[in-house]
């Protein structure tokens, strides 16, 4: 529970651990467009601490790590550490595009913890999503 309180999206928080995170989100959709736009980067990787994922995947809104509870009782029903922030914890978004396709026909795909996530973004294709809708949702969270 103090590790959902301290690193989560708890109610009591109103949001200030998660976009304590903006930064780093609009960081990782700035190396993106850069890597799409430069065919040399095949990949951007980065490390961190288990309560580092946390605040991220809430501000992402992947799965349900942004559910915010107020009631310490029923937190177990809605958000688990150990779902989040496993051992071994990563996120992945890989990108998929055709060979000399435009960057509007760009695809995105989230994997949580070796699993596919979903994001709340319309997509007639998941896991994957079109990379124009994510990053306007995304520079959306941003401006807020």
């Amino acid at each position: 529970m103090q590790f959902y309180y301290g690193n989560a999206n708890s109610a009591p928080s109103d949001g200030v651990v998660m976009n304590s995170y903006k930064p780093l989100l609009r960081d990782i959709i700035e190396r993106a467009d850069s890597a799409m736009s430069n065919p040399s980067i095949a990949a951007t990787l980065r490390f961190a601490h288990d309560s580092n994922i946390v605040p991220l995947t809430a501000l992402m809104r992947i799965n349900d790590c942004a559910v915010a509870v107020d009631e310490p009782d029923s937190l177990y029903r809605y958000w688990a550490d150990f779902k989040v922030s496993p051992m071994c914890a990563n996120l992945q978004i890989v990108f998929f595009n055709k060979k000399g396709g435009a960057a509007d026909d760009v695809l995105v795909k989230f994997i949580l913890n070796e699993h596919e996530a979903k994001i709340p973004v319309a997509t007639d294709k998941f896991p994957y999503y079109r990379w124009p809708d994510v990053k306007a949702y995304y520079e959306k969270i941003l401006s807020e």
